[in-house]
């Protein structure tokens, strides 16, 4: 439950609404944008990108594993940020997160976990979020990419550690396939 709190507080910060292009076009890759940033994200080996599973938490994307499917113990799925006053830098960003979740949550566990750079050498910040609760531990990881106008985000929730643990090369795969297209979106 605290794991779902931390991703919707992460989400709430966002003015930016999340779509979804297609749930998967011919070259094999989501597309995600919003009223300030458009990216494509690539599905790791054996998982899916889905664009109906998520749309009832306000995901529009979902990215799963094939061997557990939608309701399995890790999702990911990406956010979008747009830059204010209040942050500018995805570090301010990370920062302002960190203080309230923590606010919330003071048994949170954080790290920064190192950088990942994409196929065009853009750079992401990796952080690890841990939760400890009565449901036991689950944990999040997130990179934080800077665009022009907003920071992306790529999500990954897992309801339990050790399944955290075995998907992280997955979503350093997911993290790294990210493809910034363009600022200038034109929502219909």
């Amino acid at each position: 439950m605290k794991i779902i709190l931390a991703a919707l507080l992460i989400l709430s910060l966002s003015p930016s609404l999340v779509y979804a292009a297609d749930t998967l076009n011919k070259q094999g890759y989501g597309t995600i944008y919003g009223k300030h940033s458009a990216f494509q994200l690539t599905p790791p080996k054996n998982w899916i990108v889905d664009s109906l599973t998520g749309a009832d938490g306000g995901q529009e994307v979902v990215y799963y594993p094939l061997s557990t499917g939608k309701t399995g113990p890790v999702t990911c799925f990406a956010a979008i940020v747009d830059k204010t006053d209040r942050y500018q830098r995805v570090e301010d960003f990370v920062n302002k997160s960190i203080d309230e979740l923590r606010a919330k949550d003071p048994d949170l566990v954080f790290f920064k976990a190192g950088e990942i750079a994409n196929m065009m050498a853009k750079r992401a910040l990796i952080y690890h979020f841990f939760y400890t609760g009565n449901t036991g531990k689950a944990a999040m990881a997130v990179a934080y990419y800077d665009a022009p106008k907003t920071m992306d985000l790529i999500i990954m929730r897992a309801s339990d550690i050790g399944a955290f643990n075995a998907s992280l090369p997955a979503f350093k795969e997911l993290a790294g396939s990210y493809f910034y297209v363009t600022s200038n979106v034109h929502i219909p």
